[in-house]
């Protein structure tokens, strides 16, 4: 099977269900894997401050290894071209007159994705290709946070990826998808927050690719996608009729998406649980298919391209403020504070208070994870 034949592979250090290993301060440099943590007895292992360039996967933690901490680390690839991976989607739409340059270093961006998706791996939820760390048949509680990841095809992946924390990361410069996640498995948890997704092809994708019947909970707060150009993709769930997503629920809120080409949620199945809330959307452009189970509303919308298929589930506590400027932002040095809503803006007050229980479209809901007890509920990112 795959994950038999993934976890004979090779690794430059190999943790086979052994515990509380602390890997720090190392370069790791073109291996297969950097580190493989494998096994239901490896757990409470970490991987700090290291260095972990080129390879496959510089971590990739598989069949049932739990507990694990990857954090503080450079994960990325170095590459022979002058021109870097980063968000090519939509490229064919820049003015190039303002630009100041050609297709080219686009077409480039575009080729990595291609070369590292279908000649070097199978596809981007498969172990094959490049990724800063993977996930596949893991375990619950493994935490993935305050890493920058760049210069990949994908930053953190996987399929039956147990319950995961992925927080405070860095990603920038990714050609593929920065988080990606696969089918879980039953009454999964993840959480995704606190992230910073500069310049990448695309900020969040979740694929379920099981004909199982998929029982999970994603919540994903509190993260900052910006990409200078408006290319690239920030959240783009995949959940067609195909396979049977009923019991799957995802929350997206308190994010700020901005200049993103397209974030497509045309395909999400008919059936499917979605909270979009306290959400700040500038000079991006979007895409929704009309769910009846999706819940729009309490979202701040500026300068947007377009609105569509969403009649019926746009709520009406929405705020469109097309030619509104909320905040400026300068350039991205992995601060967050340009991106804080000016005081003045209308989206300053005008979200819903989810630290505490709440009601939407008629739905009851328990407060959500990460938005601390009486936040003022600014739309967008949280302050901090």
């Amino acid at each position: 099977s795959k994950l038999r034949h993934e976890v004979r592979q090779s690794a430059t250090f190999r943790i086979d269900n052994a515990s509380y290993i602390h890997l720090k301060n190392l370069k790791i440099d073109g291996a297969q894997n950097g580190v493989l943590i494998v096994g239901q007895q490896a757990h409470h292992n970490q991987v700090e401050k290291c260095d972990i360039v080129n390879g496959q996967r510089r971590v990739l933690i598989a069949k049932g290894a739990h507990d694990n901490l990857i954090t503080r680390n450079n994960l990325h690839m170095v590459l022979l071209s002058r021109y870097r991976p980063m968000a090519w989607y939509d490229a064919w739409r820049l003015d190039h007159t303002r630009v100041g340059e050609e297709n080219y270093p686009y077409i480039v961006a575009q080729h990595y994705y291609e070369a590292y998706k279908h000649e070097i791996g199978v596809d981007t939820s498969a172990p094959q290709d490049d990724t800063g760390v993977f996930l596949l048949a893991a375990g619950g509680n493994n935490d993935i946070s305050h890493n920058e990841i760049h210069d990949t095809l994908a930053g953190v992946f996987g399929d039956a990826i147990g319950d995961v924390r992925i927080h405070d990361n860095y990603f920038h410069h990714i050609s593929g998808t920065s988080v990606g996640r696969g089918h879980g498995q039953e009454n999964d948890n993840g959480y995704v927050y606190g992230n910073n997704f500069i310049n990448v092809h695309i900020a969040l994708r979740y694929n379920p690719n099981s004909e199982q019947e998929a029982r999970e909970n994603l919540w994903f707060y509190d993260n900052l996608v910006y990409n200078p150009l408006g290319l690239g993709v920030g959240i783009y769930p995949t959940m067609e009729n195909d396979y049977d997503t009923s019991q799957t629920r995802l929350f997206f809120y308190h994010n700020t998406i901005v200049g993103v080409g397209n974030d497509d949620l045309d395909r999400i199945s008919e059936n499917n649980e979605i909270v979009f809330v306290n959400n700040l959307y500038y000079r991006s452009r979007l895409s929704f298919w009309a769910s009846p189970f999706a819940h729009i509303d309490y979202n701040w919308f500026g300068t947007l391209n377009r609105i569509d298929q969403v009649e019926t589930r746009f709520g009406k506590n929405n705020i469109e403020a097309d030619g509104s400027i909320p905040f400026t932002p300068g350039a991205f040095d992995d601060d967050r504070a340009p991106f804080v809503v000016n005081a003045d803006s209308s989206a300053r007050g005008a979200g819903l208070d989810l630290s505490e229980p709440f009601t939407i479209d008629g739905v009851n809901y328990e407060a959500l994870p990460g938005v601390p007890s009486g936040y003022s509920h600014d739309m967008g990112i949280i302050s901090r």
